[in-house]
């Protein structure tokens, strides 16, 4: 099925972070941009009168920028510049519409050297709901968990400059071109932002096998393994 037969899609408030009031209160509505980061979520900004937010259960994709990182949005949100808003036409679970947000990321390869997808974003297919998924069901007790907030005394005036040797072992990783590569089921990483720079499962013996360690690569994404 098309995104659009899925989801009304319809564009943002377009709003711009500058003209709102950035604040650190646990009432603050969350802004919502065009990154990939932290859910989309950029700051908090105060309630501004006359500009209703979008309301929480829909799914924020990005039409530029980071284009089509998808998130679903937990909390009412302003949105930001190119964002578009999609808000399911049936009742959707959690994961069902985690499920989608993913579909969307993983056609991002599509709109490379600038291309948006404000016209074509209601026309992406969307791959049959895989029979798992309606078994699959999130523990919800970490997002509901709330976190003790506590006021450190940092003085940043003392803080200086570091190299990363002085916390972590450097080492640079093996080369494996694609046709030397084995079948097999440990995660082979390479560089790449999309699915944390894991490329496949191999089985070479050669191979040394990393665990509990952070990967970098030539781009600066940096996962944890």
């Amino acid at each position: 099925m098309k995104v659009g037969e899925l989801f009304h899609v319809k564009y943002g408030i377009n709003m711009e972070l500058d003209a709102c009031t950035v604040t650190a209160d646990d009432d603050g509505i969350n802004f919502v941009a065009r990154t990939s980061d932290n859910n989309g979520v950029v700051a908090k900004v105060k309630l501004i009168e006359g500009k209703t937010p979008q309301p929480a259960g829909v799914l924020s994709c990005a039409g530029s920028g980071s284009v089509l990182s998808a998130f679903v949005q937990y909390k009412p949100f302003y949105s930001g510049r190119d964002l578009y808003v999609l808000t399911p036409k049936r009742e959707m679970r959690l994961e069902e519409k985690l499920f989608y947000c993913h579909c969307l990321k993983m056609n991002a390869y599509r709109y490379t050297y600038g291309r948006q997808a404000n016209k074509t974003l209601k026309d992406i297919d969307f791959p049959p709901l895989p029979g798992w998924l309606k078994r699959f069901t999130i523990d919800y007790s970490p997002i509901t968990t709330q976190i003790q907030r506590r006021d450190l005394p940092l003085d940043t005036k003392k803080w200086k400059k570091f190299m990363l040797s002085t916390l972590f072992q450097p080492e640079r990783g093996t080369r494996l071109t694609k046709e030397n590569r084995i079948d097999g089921n440990i995660p082979f990483a390479t560089a790449g932002f999309a699915n944390e720079g894991i490329a496949g499962q191999i089985a070479n013996a050669e191979m040394k096998i990393y665990w509990d360690v952070l990967t970098i690569d030539m781009f600066c994404n940096c996962f944890y393994r």
